[in-house]
């Protein structure tokens, strides 16, 4: 039944639609897992998905993907902190950054075990896209004013 409704999909729009539509099952597939707390076939899926989606035109549908696969990596960057794993937490980071960078707490994350693996120029960067993301972050704040109190950023908060 399910290849009939694939195969009708299909020939209504044509072969270029087919990657769209496996894409669509890859991300609703990626939702379930997600909900499941199966992050790493989650993050497989969707991966899958914007995969499929690289030639699409359907800009907003590649950007919720984007978004999702993103989040997928910082749930999984999150575990491999709590198991002491900086390395692979920060690739988990990084990947989050480079799927979506207008999330505050991605940068902060990153920042925060990279000052674990002593990476002191990636973690003031991480901090700074912090703060420019959200200027009101705490934690951000805290932690730049600890490793370079006379940045212009807390010079500025000060005065």
């Amino acid at each position: 039944m399910f290849l009939l409704v694939l195969f009708a999909l299909v020939m209504f729009q044509g072969n270029s639609g087919l990657d769209d539509v496996v894409a669509t099952i890859y991300a609703n597939r990626g939702d379930c897992y997600q909900v499941l707390g199966a992050d790493d076939k989650a993050l497989q899926d969707y991966e899958r998905c914007y995969a499929l989606l690289a030639d699409s035109k359907q800009v907003h549908v590649k950007r919720k993907v984007a978004a999702k696969c993103a989040r997928s990596c910082f749930n999984r960057g999150k575990l491999a902190s709590s198991f002491a794993e900086f390395g692979r937490a920060a690739t988990f980071y990084s990947k989050a950054i480079s799927l979506n960078p207008q999330v505050a707490d991605y940068h902060f994350e990153r920042a925060v075990v990279s000052g674990r693996l002593d990476l002191r120029t990636q973690q003031r960067q991480d901090l700074e896209a912090t703060l420019k993301l959200e200027p009101d972050h705490p934690k951000a704040m805290k932690i730049l004013s600890s490793i370079c109190p006379h940045h212009e950023l807390i010079m500025r908060r000060t005065i």
